[in-house]
């Protein structure tokens, strides 16, 4: 059984990092819809522990220095941005585009790496950044070679944002994707986080198969618009996810749709 106190503590210092310059108990309690009095008492107690702080002077609250001092990164993380980086960094070279390495963090994607080509074109999004599953084509890869007892699950409580024209905005549209991903193995993003940007993702799994992070390659939509570009691009994308998932033992098939069908009746790790 959830505990709501510490749902709530949670979902406010997400709110309170979202806002660099500070931001009211007011403001807090009405986009969470918590109330007044909760919300109070409640920063109160994070700001004893110190991983929120209040200035005076603004009457805003601020992320604390305590985080800091929780942030270490995750071993296993380190190592495979470690392990990843020159097939990243090759992929780049190769394609002359931006390259991502992501993993899924709950409801979302975090970007571990970012490998920018020497073109004019550069599609940077930092390391640590987050972005919606539904919306990017790491995301929608992560989603696809998950079990679907998982996805059930996570489906139950996500929550989609439409953030551009193109976005899915439908638990059923999603299925529809992730049903279309399996059979071709790759993922992609048709201008559904960004206008103009387009992107192709597949998997990278674990020794049990499971995928545990997700390359992309992030370009211009003009350069993503024919289906020889796509297929060239994707062909390069799984050569590289197969590739990292190798050096981290796991084993990914040539094919990543036939490779699925064997994989995902498993259980998560």
């Amino acid at each position: 059984m959830p505990v709501k106190s510490v749902e709530k503590a949670l979902q406010m210092l997400e709110t309170v990092a979202k806002e660099p310059d500070g931001i009211t108990v007011r403001e807090i309690s009405e986009r969470l819809a918590f109330p007044y009095a909760t919300t109070h008492r409640l920063l109160q107690t994070l700001r004893r522990m110190g991983y929120v702080e209040f200035v005076r002077s603004r009457k805003v609250y601020r992320i604390g220095s305590q985080l800091i001092n929780l942030y270490r990164p995750a071993p296993h993380l380190v190592d495979l941005g470690r392990i990843a980086y020159p097939f990243l960094s090759r992929l780049s070279t190769d394609v002359k585009e931006t390259v991502h390495l992501a993993t899924r963090s709950g409801d979302e994607v975090v970007y571990l790496d970012t490998v920018l080509p020497q073109s004019s074109y550069v599609m940077y999004t930092p390391v640590g950044a987050r972005a919606p599953l539904h919306s990017t084509a790491l995301g929608k890869a992560m989603l696809a070679f998950s079990p679907d007892r998982e996805l059930h699950e996570l489906f139950g409580r996500y929550k989609l944002e439409k953030l551009t024209p193109n976005t899915l905005c439908t638990i059923g549209g999603i299925w529809k994707e992730i049903e279309h991903i399996r059979r071709q193995g790759y993922a992609m993003d048709r201008e559904e986080s960004t206008i103009g940007v387009r992107c192709v993702a597949s998997v990278v799994v674990n020794h049990m198969g499971y995928p545990v992070a997700a390359i992309s390659v992030s370009t211009s939509a003009h350069r993503l618009a024919t289906d020889e570009a796509v297929e060239t691009l994707s062909t390069m994308v799984c050569a590289a996810c197969r590739s990292v998932s190798r050096a981290i033992g796991g084993v990914l098939g040539p094919d990543p749709a036939l490779w699925y069908r064997e994989v995902t009746a498993g259980s998560p790790p």
